[in-house]
């Protein structure tokens, strides 16, 4: 399974207009008999390396041109402006939606505002989602937790994993806003019961294993450092010089992912690549090549080598309770994955570049 192809759909439909949440419940199709209102019809959550809120719609017919924007409330750019991206529309089993991928985790809470634009009779026409229900990731998530099963449309084990895996989802975000000095946590409403159901970092850290090392003490490759960097994914981050490369055109393989690849005025490297959230456990192979020549040693790494340099540290800090937090929502996916969800969807998708918590750039490399 390749690193940035595995795409977790939760498919529990938030019907956002009535309440009910539910796939066995009938949904009009876009351009129905005696259905030709535009609006919003239902939401739902998608995971693989980030958070992703897809958003159906009931488009006119005859419309064109049809795209939406996209902004979070409260997320600006340096200069204050707000951030908004355009996507194209969609369309999955006959049905309209646009995909508002690259969530953050600290912004789970942070209402979703989207705008839809089209043509109609050559006239210019929009319409927004002010009327959903559910405009954050946080009340989808609530939403599962308040439904039985049955209006989740899961048997009870998947149903058991899907809530603990909203509640782990929850708690990561609460630590991201933590670590950024955010106090109105997503967690916050959480019952004891809810709370109950989350899953703690000592029950997992046993499989928390650090695999790193370097196929060989070549000098041709200088592997300088290893770290994870925060971002809408979790990105495994290497950096290295080559020695007698300055010239070249080289590129990075993450095992059979081609890595993004960064150079510095200094002439150093970095090269990043995005882990899905089942993946944390996997050893990520780095080579640079020239061509198709291998260039020096290999570097080994993954999500849980980072996450073992924090199994030791004696007083906790954000950046710890984060770094474990992620890893509990890692284990959490893999364990609704387990679950047998009827319905897993593999299928490509791009990287998009939203803001970043930060990059930690700790050099764990020995």
């Amino acid at each position: 399974m390749k690193l940035r192809n595995l795409f977790l759909t939760v498919l529990l439909m938030a019907f956002v207009t009535t309440g009910v949440v539910g796939g066995a419940v009938a949904v009009k199709k876009a351009n129905a008999a005696g259905e030709n209102v535009a609006k919003f019809t239902e939401v739902n959550l998608s995971i693989s390396e980030d958070f992703t809120m897809k958003y159906y719609v009931n488009l006119p017919v005859g419309a064109k041109d049809v795209s939406a924007t996209f902004s979070i409330d409260g997320v600006k750019d340096a200069e204050g402006k707000v951030i908004e991206r355009t996507i194209g529309v969609s369309t999955e089993n006959g049905k309209d939606f646009f995909a508002f991928d690259g969530i953050t985790p600290q912004h789970l809470g942070k209402e979703i505002k989207a705008t839809v634009n089209y043509t109609l009779d050559n006239e210019q026409k929009s319409f927004d989602n002010a009327s959903l229900d559910i405009k954050t990731v946080k009340a989808y998530l609530e939403k599962l937790l308040a439904n039985t099963a049955e209006q989740n449309n899961c048997i009870e084990k998947v149903d058991k994993a899907l809530k603990k895996l909203s509640v782990n989802i929850l708690n990561y975000g609460a630590a991201a806003q933590t670590f950024v000095s955010d106090t109105e946590l997503v967690n916050a409403a959480l019952t004891d019961e809810q709370k109950a159901l989350a899953t703690s970092f000592e029950s997992v850290k046993n499989s928390v294993k650090s695999v790193l090392k370097r196929s060989n003490e070549t000098t041709t490759v200088d592997w300088k450092s290893a770290t994870l960097v925060f971002d809408n994914t979790l990105e495994l981050k290497v950096k290295f010089a080559a020695e007698g490369y300055a010239d070249k055109d080289l590129t990075v393989y993450a095992n059979d992912e081609k890595a993004r690849l960064v150079k510095d005025e200094a002439g150093t490297y970095s090269a990043y690549i995005a882990v899905a959230a089942t993946d944390y456990d996997k050893e990520v192979v780095f080579a640079v090549k020239d061509g198709k020549e291998q260039v020096g040693s290999s570097l080994t790494y993954s999500v849980a080598s980072y996450i073992n340099n924090y199994l030791s540290v004696t007083e906790e800090t954000a950046m710890s309770a984060l770094a474990k937090q992620a890893y509990v929502y890692g284990k959490s996916v893999e364990s609704y994955v387990n679950a047998q969800l009827p319905d897993i969807e593999i299928m490509c998708k791009d990287m998009i570049e939203t803001e970043k918590i930060k990059d930690t750039d700790k050099n764990f490399l020995e």
